[in-house]
């Protein structure tokens, strides 16, 4: 579309059980009331996303990036996350040489 380009995507990821553990899991010894004990596993995130870039001339663009991922039943399962789904946004200038 001249200048402006649009860069739609979609992805799903793995994310295995030491992985979802570490970040969302809880040890016995963090445990507290409102927060039980919990083990992570294995699971997937997908994640849907727009990239729209305009090139102001030769060297340099602009993009803004929006994003939403899809958490896995692994991790909303955690009591440390409230959520099912995790919004970006993002803003950048680029130079090419």
């Amino acid at each position: 579309m001249g200048q402006l380009e649009l860069r739609p995507r979609v992805s799903a990821t793995r994310l295995d059980s030491n992985y979802v553990d570490y970040y969302f899991g809880v040890r016995a010894h963090e445990a507290i009331a409102g927060r039980p004990q919990y083990d992570g596993s294995s699971t997937f995130e997908e994640q849907f996303g727009l990239r729209t870039s305009c090139r102001l001339d030769r060297h340099q663009s602009v993009f803004f990036d929006l994003s939403a991922i899809h958490l896995g039943k692994s991790i909303t399962n955690s009591p440390l996350v409230d959520r099912g789904t995790v919004g970006t946004a993002g803003l950048g200038y680029l130079y090419r040489f």
